[in-house]
């Protein structure tokens, strides 16, 4: 099932895969591939809905979107929108997003380059909340081993394409799921760049 196109399920999704193997076009979607993307599809079922990409620059990717500060975010009622997170300070922007963002899909764009080998306390509130504030989060790294623990413990889907990663012990240990490791050979195996599979962890 295609994550968030039916109905609203305050799901944690972890999305793992290296550049260029197309994880921004399943989250943006594409016409001219007929990829049905995360934030199409949201908009398609309710064209007001809240969609906020956090990004760590403004980058070409989610080019057009407007940027919303942080001081706008109270006001903020439909629509998509982006914001800059400092990756030094991430405490302001992500501390507005749990006090202000209900009723939100959001996405933490290239997350690895401000999450940490851990996520601290006002950050663990975001998936922590998720369910009480009807929120849908997706967290984008480019490896297995970029994701922090307790985001794994918290997240219902990981989406996974591939990486330059192989399945190790630590990674065994990291992700005791078998599915996973399976998922992962078959991933690998393909000869497609941008084939994925989607794994419930919980």
């Amino acid at each position: 099932m295609f994550i968030g196109t039916n109905m609203r399920t305050n799901t944690v999704t972890v999305v793992v895969g290296g550049r260029g193997t197309g994880k921004t076009t399943f989250l943006k979607g594409d016409e001219a591939l007929n990829v049905k993307g995360v934030v199409s599809e949201y908009l398609k079922k309710n064209p007001d809905q809240k969609i906020l990409i956090v990004d760590a620059f403004l980058s070409e990717t989610w080019e057009g979107i407007e940027e919303v500060k942080i001081n706008q975010l109270a006001r903020w009622r439909r629509g998509v929108k982006r914001i800059i997170i400092d990756p030094s300070n991430t405490e302001p922007i992500v501390s507005a997003i749990v006090k202000f963002c209900y009723n939100t899909v959001v996405i933490f764009e290239d997350a690895t380059r401000y999450c940490g080998s851990r996520l601290e306390k006002w950050f663990l509130r975001v998936p922590a909340d998720s369910k009480q504030k009807n929120i849908d989060c997706f967290f984008v790294f480019h490896a297995l081993m970029q994701v922090p623990p307790d985001l794994i413990r918290l997240s219902d889907f990981i989406i996974l394409f591939k990486t330059n990663e192989e399945i190790t012990s630590t990674i065994r240990n990291k992700y005791p799921f078998p599915e996973l490791h399976n998922k992962f050979n078959i991933v690998k195996a393909s000869k497609n760049r941008y084939y994925n599979e989607i794994i419930r962890i919980s």
